[in-house]
Parts: C-alpha cells; structure tokens; sequence
C-alpha cells in the first residue's frame, strides 16, 4: 500500500526489490531492521533448507508483505531477498532464492519474533494501527 515507487516502469508489487544491489522501494518506510549475528544467521539458514513444512498452513489471497529477509556479501551489498505475509502465507523472493521455500511460515513467524522483530499484524486492531499510520504519512486517501 505504502510503495508507490515506480522502478524502470514497473508498478511497485510487479517490480523488483533490489536491483544493481540497492533497494528500489522508500526504505525510510521501514519499521524495524536486526542484523543477525553468526549463530542467528546459521539458525536462519537451517530454516530455509530445510524441508520440514506438512502443507497444514492455509493460504489467504491478501498479500500485504510486511517482513523481509535481505542477505548481503562480504561488502555489504545485497544479493538477495525474500519479503513474507504471515497473514496469508504468501512470500516472494530474488530469482537466486526462489528454490528455498521449503520451511513453514509459522517456523519463520516465530524465528522473526525469536530474532527480536516486535512488529506482526495478528489481530484486527493491528490492522487499525497500520492504516491509521499510513493514512497520516498520505500513503492512504479516503
């Protein structure tokens, strides 16, 4: 709802993330940022090779992002992404990652909330917040 960047003349959902290894969406937008220390990393990667999802989770057709995992090299660039909606199960991710999706949203839900993220939309009040928020920045006009 928020990114309303065009990029080489693509709508903001339709367009990459990251492009020439720079972010292409109004980053000033985002809440909250940890970066992961050795053990976390390895924790987070163990999550995304590893196949250990029963397909029980329910997928909803909302699709409002609002998580993103940004993986960098040595130098600080960014070589990869995969951004997640935990209210209806959906992700999207850099070509290079497309193949990792194996782990259960909920397993990574509570990674999220283990690596100290605080920011989820699990009840409507939430939803409430989130509107309120971006209709003060003008991202939202009645």
């Amino acid at each position: 709802m928020w990114d309303t960047i065009s990029f080489k003349g693509q709508k903001p959902f339709q367009k990459p993330l990251v492009d020439n290894y720079k972010l292409t969406f109004d980053s000033t937008m985002i809440k909250e940022r940890v970066t992961l220390n050795k053990v976390e990393q390895k924790e987070l990667l163990d999550l995304i090779v590893c196949d250990t999802c029963m397909p029980e989770e329910v997928v909803m057709a909302c699709y409002d992002p609002r998580h993103m995992i940004l993986f960098k090299d040595k130098k600080n660039k960014i070589i990869g992404y995969t951004e997640f909606c935990f209210t209806c199960l959906g992700s999207r991710s850099s070509e290079n990652l497309s193949k990792f999706q194996k782990y259960c949203y909920s397993d990574m839900n509570e990674l999220f909330k283990k690596f100290g993220i605080k920011y989820f939309i699990e009840d409507p009040s939430d939803e409430d917040k989130e509107y309120s928020f971006l209709k003060s920045k003008g991202y939202i006009k009645d």
